[in-house]
């Protein structure tokens, strides 16, 4: 792939979200794994229905090692489904970038969370 196909690419996927990382004392759980299966079993409980305008979705679990794992999606726009991909690709980015959780808003209208606070 040429470099200025990379760097357009980039250009127009960075100005579609905003994100930020929490600080605090609460760290990812040890185990990986569950956290990648919590998200997938949140993102499919999220797919099954519609999250309308002004609403939002969450859900709460904690992991082996006694950590909390809590998800959410807010939708700042207008009725939609939302599927498991996306949901679980937002919260994946935040659990991989930020040590403490983050959030990432996209221009759509969808913000997605993931935090460690019980």
């Amino acid at each position: 792939m040429k470099s200025s196909t990379v760097i357009a690419l980039a250009i127009s996927c960075a100005s579609g979200a905003t994100a930020r990382c929490f600080g605090g004392s609460n760290t990812r759980p040890d185990h990986g794994l569950e956290v990648i299966e919590f998200f997938y079993a949140a993102g499919c409980e999220l797919q099954m229905g519609t999250l309308g305008a002004g609403k939002e979705f969450k859900k709460t679990g904690k992991s082996s090692d006694g950590k909390c794992m809590n998800v959410l999606v807010k939708n700042h726009g207008g009725d939609r489904t939302v599927t498991s991909d996306q949901a679980v690709d937002a919260w994946t980015r935040e659990w991989v970038g930020c040590e403490h959780g983050g959030e990432r808003s996209f221009s759509d209208g969808l913000e997605y969370v993931w935090h460690l606070d019980c």
